[in-house]
């Protein structure tokens, strides 16, 4: 396998669809409902051995679990902050 065909990869965002901003640890998108507060939630699969993680959109604030408020920008994007 020649390892130097995969050094120069281009990444193209589609900007009217949903994406992740790497930088500022933002996930974008004009496709997802707007809804008040969102949950970072992740599950674990024993079958492949990973940890597959969720975002959970929802109108009211949960009680027994951290929420945060989903935030929407000028350009009517729903922007969700991906916590460390």
């Amino acid at each position: 396998m020649n390892l130097n065909a995969y050094d120069d990869i281009t990444e193209k965002v589609d900007k009217t669809k949903t994406w992740i901003d790497v930088d500022k640890h933002l996930l974008l998108s004009r496709e997802i409902k707007f809804r008040k507060y969102y949950v970072l939630s992740k599950r674990y699969n024993p079958e492949l051995k990973v940890y597959e993680y969720y975002v959970i959109l929802i109108d009211y604030k949960p009680i027994d679990r951290a929420s945060y408020n989903t935030r929407r920008d000028d350009y009517g994007r729903v922007k969700i902050r991906l916590h460390d």
